[in-house]
């Protein structure tokens, strides 16, 4: 029984190619990476916003048109604070002009001293 086994495995292994194992390796860190991606993402608590593909966040959804009118289409969706990955880039879109006022006139959400 154990010979059957043992033949069935080399039989497997053997019939693994240098390419289909590599396949293997880069679908295992791909799922890895995308794993860690998604649980630092959420550590963060950001704002609500379009959700992205590994490495290469929102871009494919931005179209080759203005990115201007995407982000406002997606303050339209998810409101006035929207996060948005933008390939390594992890913006913090601020839609409405009421919150940036309010944000800059504090000091301690900007890391800057007060101006008058």
């Amino acid at each position: 029984m154990f010979q059957n086994l043992e033949h069935y495995c080399r039989a497997m292994l053997s019939s693994f190619t240098p390419d289909l194992l590599t396949t293997f390796v880069y679908i295992f860190h791909f799922l890895v990476f995308s794993t860690l991606f998604a649980s630092i993402h959420n550590v963060l608590e950001l704002p609500p916003g379009p959700w992205g593909l590994p490495f290469l966040g929102s871009l494919p959804w931005m179209g080759r048109g203005a990115p201007h009118s995407w982000l406002l289409q997606q303050a339209a969706s998810y409101g006035d604070l929207t996060s948005v990955q933008l390939g390594s880039n992890l913006m913090v879109c601020i839609g409405s002009s009421r919150i940036l006022r309010d944000l800059f006139n504090r000091p301690d959400s900007i890391s800057r001293p007060h101006t008058p």
